[in-house]
């Protein structure tokens, strides 16, 4: 009922709208988050990053709650996960997916 991945690829998009609760480890040494990338992550999600001192510590932590606070929690990140989808994900629940692809491509290779 909870869903546990490490690298920000396609298949975070298809934990996140599976719509379980999701932890995303913040890998430092493969590919880690960028700074306004972890900033809504962070908030639309459970995310623990692991260069943090007491990262394993934090991590058992919260696995070891009830999965019903677990889910209580998540429910609570829903319009900062809507957020996080409509900004970071091609499958946005505006279905506008084209345009923001077509927007991060223009501004990232088509700079004035």
């Amino acid at each position: 009922r909870i869903l546990i991945t490490s690298i920000a690829t396609s298949t975070i998009g298809w934990l996140v709208m599976s719509e379980k609760p999701v932890v995303f480890i913040n890998r430092y040494a493969d590919n880690p988050l960028t700074k306004e990338a972890h900033v809504a992550f962070s908030k639309g999600l459970f995310l623990f990053d692991d260069i943090d001192k007491n990262f394993h510590e934090n991590l058992y932590k919260f696995l070891s709650l009830p999965i019903d606070k677990i889910e209580e929690l998540w429910k609570k990140k829903e319009v900062d996960r809507n957020y996080m989808i409509n900004h970071f994900f091609t499958s946005s629940s505006k279905k506008n997916s084209g345009k923001i692809s077509a927007k991060m491509i223009m501004e990232r290779y088509f700079k004035h």
